[in-house]
């Protein structure tokens, strides 16, 4: 599980608040001046402050027209059939997204935007749903097709300790839903999205 990242929330709303008075035409006093506002070229590294975990992650948030896509999807699964984690979209922590890397040891936001500083926007494809299980739940999935995302994937596990992460094999993906146990196949082979894409230059690291 993960930490969270240190956010400075004063900082945060004094750029939002600047970035929308540049927006609307009124110019920056001096000292406003000294405040970059132009989007990088590189991917975003965004800290996210959760409930503090063990262990950090790093995830691509899906754009709002396929995470309301999923979240539609997600909805025609009938609320008897899942388990309590529900469904994704129901809970601002359970919005639509791939996660690059799970179990990162260190919870130094600088470290990830340091590695990625010339990283440029990843580009995914979304797939069919389909399942794996556990123990407590069939989770529904969509997959997910990127061969930069699976080079991203790498980049963070070869410079980093992630001890917390302990799947050998990266499968990308985007969780539809927690279905009781055994009942996760009726929910399987959706194509509603198949081929979606979506370019995100964004990434979340919480």
């Amino acid at each position: 599980r993960q930490p969270p990242a240190y956010v400075d929330r004063e900082a945060i709303t004094e750029g939002r608040a600047l970035e929308r008075r540049v927006q609307a035409g009124v110019s920056p006093t001096g000292a406003e001046r000294r405040v970059p506002v132009e989007a990088p070229p590189a991917i975003d590294v965004t800290p996210k402050v959760v409930e503090p975990h063990t262990f950090s992650s790093t995830q691509l948030n899906l754009p709002p027209r396929l995470s309301d896509a999923v979240i539609t999807l997600a909805q025609r699964i009938p609320d008897d059939a899942l388990t309590e984690d529900g469904r994704a979209g129901a809970t601002p922590a359970t919005a639509p997204h791939v996660t690059v890397k799970y179990g990162i040891e260190t919870s130094d936001v600088e470290k990830i935007r340091e590695l990625l500083k010339d990283q440029p926007p990843i580009s995914v494809t979304l797939g069919r749903t389909s399942l794996f299980k556990t123990d407590d739940a069939d989770v529904v999935k969509i997959g997910v097709e990127s061969p930069a995302l699976r080079a991203l994937n790498e980049t963070i596990a070869s410079a980093l300790e992630t001890p917390g992460d302990t799947h050998p094999t990266y499968v990308p993906h985007v969780t539809v839903a927690y279905v009781k146990p055994g009942q996760g196949a009726a929910y399987a082979g959706d194509r509603t999205l198949e081929g979606q894409t979506a370019t995100i230059d964004r990434l979340t690291f919480s």
